[in-house]
């Protein structure tokens, strides 16, 4: 029973290993290769997540060949896009799955799964979604020889698409002051667009 055991504890860290040590290959012109993972390719730069450097964003120009370990989405001038493991080199870009040799200028981007998820998301997004903003709402008072009261409210909000941009914004203040018994309004203003 003890060498089931440790088969299966050999066998549990040789899959760790294995895991681990799948990733995408950089190769660039001055020799340097960098090993982690290929968020996007936009046709000027290669952006890759390395565990000990973080995020690095490379020229496209000094990218000499990549290698993915896993599918990447390829977006096709046509604007197709296809999910497939790549490997380049000499300016061809060769698919996996399904097997196909293109050359680089027939790619317009390359991205992984989370840059397509937010590429998409933007595409055609309906008017209620992707709105970001701030609101406010404020008070203050004094009490002295004259009491006041200012009351404000304020609203920026903003949707941000591949197309467009659609800007919000809307403020008003109130504000009264009650000197020697007379109350009287000192500003009252309204405003938006």
């Amino acid at each position: 029973m003890i060498g089931v055991e440790r088969k299966r504890w050999v066998l549990a860290a040789a899959l760790l290993i294995a895991v681990a040590g799948r990733a995408d290959q950089v190769a660039l012109k001055n020799g340097d290769r960098i090993t982690g993972a290929i968020i996007k390719i936009d046709g000027k730069t290669l952006t890759l997540k390395a565990e000990a450097l973080g995020t690095v964003t490379v020229g496209w120009d000094d990218v000499v060949a990549i290698q993915s370990d896993g599918p990447l989405n390829v977006v096709l001038a046509d604007g197709k896009t296809i999910q497939a493991t790549i490997q380049s080199s000499q300016g061809r870009i060769e698919l996996k799955e399904p097997r196909q040799t293109l050359a680089a200028a027939d790619i317009v981007a390359i991205r992984n799964a989370e840059e397509q998820a937010a590429y998409e998301r933007l595409l055609d997004p309906p008017f209620t979604r992707l709105w970001a903003g701030t609101a406010t709402v404020g008070f203050a008072g004094t009490q002295g020889n004259a009491e006041t009261r200012t009351f404000t409210v304020a609203l920026n909000a903003s949707r941000v698409t591949r197309n467009d941009k659609t800007t919000v914004h809307f403020s008003a203040v109130k504000a009264s002051a009650l000197i020697g018994g007379v109350n009287a309004d000192t500003a009252q203003a309204v405003r938006g667009g």
